[in-house]
C-alpha cells in the first residue's frame, strides 16, 4: 500500500475500498445498526475485511468514524 500511494512498482494492484453502507446488508447488518452501534460496526467492518483482504480499509463510517476506534478499546479525543 505504501508503496502504490508514493507511485512505486507494485507485486499487485491493492484493494483499498470505500465501501460503507453497502457492507451492512451484505454481511446481515442494517445500515441504521451500524451507524449507531459501535459493535454491529465493526462486525460489519472486520467480516469484510475477512471476506475481501482488503489491504486497507476506513475506521468507521462517514463523519462518525470514532465508533469503532472506541469499540476496539481505544480512546477518541
Amino acid at each position: 500500500m505504501d508503496a502504490a500511494i508514493h507511485l512505486k512498482p507494485v507485486d499487485r494492484v491493492p484493494n483499498a475500498p470505500f465501501y460503507e453502507a453497502p457492507i451492512c446488508s451484505y454481511f446481515g447488518t442494517s445500515f441504521r445498526a451500524a451507524l449507531l452501534e459501535g459493535q454491529a460496526m465493526l462486525d460489519a467492518h472486520l467480516a469484510a475485511l475477512d471476506a475481501f483482504k482488503f489491504d486497507w480499509i476506513i475506521v468507521g463510517m462517514g463523519l462518525i468514524g470514532g465508533i469503532i476506534p472506541e469499540e476496539l478499546g481505544c480512546e477518541i479525543r
